[in-house]
């Protein structure tokens, strides 16, 4: 008798996507705990915390290495296996742009960001993030150092709910 092939399930269902999907684009909303993690409403009511996300910017400082998951896992012990390590300022800036960081800038802790494993991964690192940047990269090919981190900064604000830890 023939052994049938059969399809493995899907992790998640087009109801999740869905809601997913309207979590990202709505930056109140991240994922906590570990896998399976709930998504949990945080929404900006202090004037305190509204004052330090009207200040935030994007920056890079000088790694004393090239390891930056390890800088990044030494700083967040606690993170190691559940997220995946983002760079603010992306590593293809160095090719793209040349001379307008160094590699020590660009894998700072300052510039790293945790992003939690999964789907959260997949829809903001690997597709929101994504998009963003390639966009950049269109309307600004010859993009100063300047415009580059404001970029960063939008991005941060945008989706730095979903980080771990989280941008303010």
């Amino acid at each position: 008798m023939a052994r049938m092939r059969t399809r493995a399930a899907r992790k998640t269902t087009a109801k999740g996507a869905k809601i997913i999907s309207g979590l990202i684009s709505n930056t109140r909303f991240f994922r906590t705990g570990k896998g399976g993690g709930n998504w949990v409403n945080k929404a900006v009511k202090s004037t305190a915390q509204k004052a330090t996300r009207s200040r935030w910017r994007a920056r890079v400082g000088n790694a004393l290495n090239n390891d930056y998951k390890g800088t990044f896992f030494k700083q967040h012990p606690k993170l190691k296996g559940k997220v995946v390590v983002h760079h603010a300022v992306e590593q293809q800036v160095l090719r793209r742009y040349p001379g307008r960081f160094s590699a020590a800038e660009m894998h700072s802790l300052q510039n790293l960001r945790g992003i939690p494993k999964g789907q959260v991964n997949s829809r903001v690192h690997l597709s929101q993030i994504r998009k963003e940047w390639n966009q950049f990269y269109k309307d600004y090919p010859n993009a100063t150092r300047q415009q580059i981190l404001d970029h960063a900064t939008r991005i941060d604000l945008k989706l730095g709910t979903n980080f771990n830890p989280p941008v303010p």
